[in-house]
């Protein structure tokens, strides 16, 4: 059985490799939901869109798992900024409060799709036009929700972390386990 990651994140593969999966990476690349629906519902979708799509290229005995993340800031969705400036705009509107982060998974195996969300509460400090123009600076905020890295530097803007970290960085490995069937189990 070939268990497929339709997702070209690092820290996506970083983590199903720590947890001892063994698996192929095949990106989804495709478009993804930014607003219309409430933030953990737009992860949802987007999460299941990327498995189909991955799926719809593999034989039905392979396993597929897709995810997305989404900041939501008082029910508003922040997706991954377009650019610098929107990147530093996410920052400053967070800067000082807290935000949920939500990341969806879905898993597609043959007629089977499961699919599950975590959620998480992220505390940024205070930040200055100098710590925000800093952070831009490092570029890891392109392709990141909210327009932060919590596993890189963009730990330095955050306070505290309420639930899984792992809902953060990308891919909450208990729901995983959740979702996975039998068959796909760590090495």
């Amino acid at each position: 059985m070939k268990f497929l990651l339709a997702s070209a994140s690092p820290q996506r593969r970083k983590l199903l490799t720590e947890a001892g999966f063994e698996f192929e990476v095949d990106p989804a690349d495709v478009p993804e939901v930014a607003e219309g629906l409430e933030p953990a519902h737009i992860a949802v979708v987007n999460a299941e869109a990327k498995a189909r799509a991955v799926a719809n290229r593999h034989d039905e005995g392979s396993v597929v798992l897709g995810a997305d993340t989404v900041v939501d800031l008082d029910g508003i969705p922040l997706g991954q900024p377009e650019d610098a400036e929107q990147a530093r705009m996410f920052l400053a509107m967070l800067s000082g409060g807290a935000h949920e982060v939500h990341t969806a998974v879905c898993v597609v195996a043959g007629e089977v799709t499961r699919t599950g969300v975590s959620s998480s509460r992220v505390h940024f400090r205070e930040l200055s036009d100098s710590d925000i123009d800093s952070y831009i600076s490092t570029g890891e905020w392109i392709g990141r929700a909210g327009g932060y890295a919590i596993q890189e530097s963009g730990a330095s803007l955050v306070t505290e972390v309420e639930g899984d970290f792992n809902t953060v960085v990308g891919l909450p490995m208990d729901v995983v386990r959740q979702l996975l069937p039998d068959s796909v189990q760590p090495a």
